[in-house]
């Protein structure tokens, strides 16, 4: 039977492509023998981070085609600015914790007691804040103390518009507690922020405490503002 010529070409090119495949097996496993070139992840092109036989295999199987070429470098640029265009339009989320220690009387001779875990006393406390600007204000959280039923404890935000020479509301945010009931250990927040944007530029910008008495059952613990702000 005679053989076509068309079949004889593809047994020689199988067993070509077979003794290379041997022979690159056996170069790639002696020791005496170094590539001529480093390593190039462009080249490793089913990306096992080694360039070897199938490597060449993908390169044979597309061998004589043809198409727009890519620019490799206008790509890696283009998938760049896809991700900065989507981190974006994700706000960024940012914390500022304030310690009690941070309050200071309105008053000298106002009686008080405070540590970095704990403030109480009688009458009105203070602290400015140095938050990012063009931050946006989202969210005060208050960590309280409250066991009586004749006082209670409030917390205020407020800032003050130096050019115009006005606070900027009567108070950006604020919570109390209630006279009524004894809950002990409380949290409150308030995520309805008035002029919620920080401008540093022409304000600045204080959290306050008011006590009705100096109690051990009436104190505070720390305050929690949450904030978003623009890359």
């Amino acid at each position: 039977m005679k053989m076509k010529f068309s079949t004889l070409l593809n047994i020689i090119l199988a067993t070509f492509l077979l003794t290379a495949l041997i022979y690159n097996v056996v170069i790639s496993r002696s020791a005496d023998w170094e590539p001529l070139c480093s390593y190039d992840p462009w080249v490793d092109f089913n990306d096992d981070g080694i360039i070897d036989v199938f490597d060449k295999v993908a390169v044979g199987c597309s061998f004589g085609s043809e198409g727009t070429p890519i620019n490799k470098t206008a790509f890696l640029l283009e998938l760049q600015d896809r991700v900065e265009a989507v981190e974006t339009r994700i706000p960024k989320k940012g914390y500022l914790s304030v310690s009690p220690e941070a309050f200071t009387p309105e008053e000298d001779t106002m009686p008080y007691w405070k540590s970095w875990r704990t403030l109480r006393g009688d009458g009105f406390f203070a602290t400015s804040l140095q938050l990012p600007h063009g931050a946006t204000l989202t969210n005060m959280t208050v960590y309280l103390t409250d066991m009586v039923t004749d006082g209670n404890v409030a917390v205020y935000l407020s800032g003050y518009n130096l050019t115009k020479g006005q606070s900027l509301t009567i108070f950006m945010a604020s919570v109390e507690t209630s006279l009524e009931g004894t809950p002990g250990d409380i949290v409150l927040y308030d995520d309805t922020i008035h002029d919620a944007q920080i401008d540093n530029q022409n304000c600045t910008y204080m959290l306050g405490v008011s006590f009705d008495y100096n109690s051990p059952f009436l104190s505070i613990d720390g305050v929690l503002i949450e904030y978003e702000y623009p890359l």
